[in-house]
């Protein structure tokens, strides 16, 4: 016993002279750092050797990569409210990128069978479409080349590099419900923090947000178009629509009672947010999700049920002044509205784009329409000019030719798609998930025209990941039928 070596433990610790000179440094490099940059800076120091760690983790396991971009793709647009820094946030998205391609490397032969994707339809598309904007580099209209390297990553960018890494990555079933599951978790907090801002309040960074030039767009009379953590109301809506879809058809398959019950709260809080923030455009989501879904399903008696609930609900905003004194659905009613100021003024404005563009089929350069036209080439009459859409914004910076390659490819995606659920999938459960992504998937197609929803993140990291999902799920079937033959094996051995 006299040889054991004695170890201080719990209040004996703190006494010691090397735990109080580190617990002084701690206070002094906070402090010091708190004075310098805020608290905030702070945190972000102190969490730095963490975020290391988990680096370290992601050059270990791809995976981790991948599932980190979906949870940043949440995070991230809300940030910027609180975090000011020369380098964009967003570029954090890039970095992740980069380490899972450094990982997915140094694994080597054990993912050199994943790399047939190189030779996929999907990444063939991509790679046109990268290519033409890099051949708008030398579009003359362009003001400015550097605007080029941020407003790339939305545009085409991160489509030809996440896909290839959720081929290689995701291509299994439990990794495509993790994926899932988290999209619903997301989707939930974003719902409950869009409820504390309207029943509660918002927090001061907030407020200075909406005193910086957002009240205009956030405030309509004295009523406020809640965001929750996302980088605008419009963004917010439509990211609600789409898990208002996706989750309520998911609920009515999965067979997880927990993972049943999680869909529907993502769900019906999707239909919730997209009613509180006010956003007009999001309406069209869960129409067309409906339409998609019954008729995907080839449900005769069900096709009939969804068009007398669709045409109960337009005849309900568009021909009664029912509920109007309800802001939301007086702001909903207001979609249907042909002589609504704001829908007059976006024709107005499309017909000054189309006035400037009859003459420029390659439109005007990458980013010049976009959001970071306000910062490298102000003043220009693309940049004074809001484009209020997705596809009129691909249209004025890559003109006419442009928009048409990008519709073609989106068209490919939803028909190829449609294909392989009425002709391919034969397992019931896997089916359903693959209407349930492409319902989504085409709603947010739609509703981009009256927002910039598809490229905007988390939509756009979501959509990207349906579509590969939708894409492999023929692969993904075998694991589906060798699940179900495992379970009833047991079922008999039991």
């Amino acid at each position: 016993m006299s040889n054991l070596k004695y170890k201080k433990t719990g209040s004996e610790l703190i006494k010691t002279p090397v735990f109080i000179i580190a617990l002084i440094i701690t206070f002094i490099t906070a402090g010091y750092f708190i004075a310098k940059g805020g608290i905030l800076t702070a945190i972000l120091v102190f969490a730095l050797p963490f975020v290391l760690l988990f680096l370290f983790e992601i050059l270990k396991n791809p995976s981790i990569g991948i599932i980190t971009l979906v949870v940043l793709s949440f995070i991230i647009p809300g940030l910027v409210r609180y975090i000011t820094t020369e380098v964009g946030i967003g570029l954090s998205l890039d970095a992740i990128i980069l380490l899972t391609y450094i990982s997915v490397f140094l694994k080597g032969p054990q993912y050199s069978e994943r790399w047939k994707w190189i030779k996929s339809d999907l990444f063939i598309l991509s790679l046109i479409w990268l290519l033409y904007n890099i051949l708008e580099l030398a579009n003359p209209l362009a003001m400015s080349k550097v605007v080029w390297f941020y407003a790339i990553r939305p545009v085409s960018l991160y489509l030809i590099l996440v896909v290839p890494l959720i081929f290689m990555l995701g291509n299994t079933r439990k990794f495509m419900m993790l994926v899932l599951y988290t999209w619903a978790g997301f989707s939930i907090l974003a719902t409950i923090k869009a409820a504390v801002q309207l029943h509660i309040g918002l927090d001061p960074w907030e407020l200075k947000w909406l005193a910086d030039g957002a009240a205009e767009t956030h405030m309509l009379f004295g009523k406020l178009r809640v965001f929750s953590y996302f980088s605008d109301a419009g963004q917010f809506g439509a990211a609600q629509a789409h898990i208002a879809v996706v989750g309520l058809i998911l609920a009515s398959v999965i067979k997880n009672p927990k993972g049943r019950l999680l869909f529907l709260i993502a769900g019906l809080g999707g239909i919730y947010g997209m009613m509180i923030s006010g956003t007009r455009g999001a309406i069209a989501i869960p129409f067309i999700g409906a339409f998609t879904y019954v008729l995907l399903r080839k449900d005769i008696k069900m096709i009939i049920v969804v068009c007398v609930l669709t045409l109960g609900a337009y005849l309900f905003l568009n021909h009664t002044y029912i509920g109007n004194s309800n802001y939301t659905i007086y702001r909903m009613r207001t979609a249907f509205d042909k002589n609504d100021a704001s829908f007059q003024v976006r024709l107005h404005n499309q017909q000054l784009f189309k006035d400037y563009l009859k003459d420029k089929p390659f439109g005007g350069g990458v980013g010049s329409v976009g959001h970071w036209r306000s910062r490298f080439t102000p003043g220009t009459f693309l940049a004074n000019l809001p484009s209020d859409s997705w596809y009129v914004q691909i249209w004025a910076e890559q003109g006419i030719i442009g928009l048409i390659l990008y519709l073609i490819m989106l068209l490919y995606i939803l028909s190829k798609s449609f294909f392989i659920i009425l002709f391919k999938l034969k397992h019931k459960e896997l089916r359903i998930i693959m209407i349930a992504l492409v319902a989504g998937l085409f709603g947010v197609f739609v509703t981009s025209y009256s927002n910039n929803t598809i490229g905007q993140i988390p939509t756009s990291i979501l959509s990207y990941f349906s579509i590969v999902f939708l894409f492999d799920s023929e692969k993904l079937e075998f694991e589906y039928f060798a699940l179900d033959k495992k379970n009833t094996n047991e079922i008999k051995e039991s």
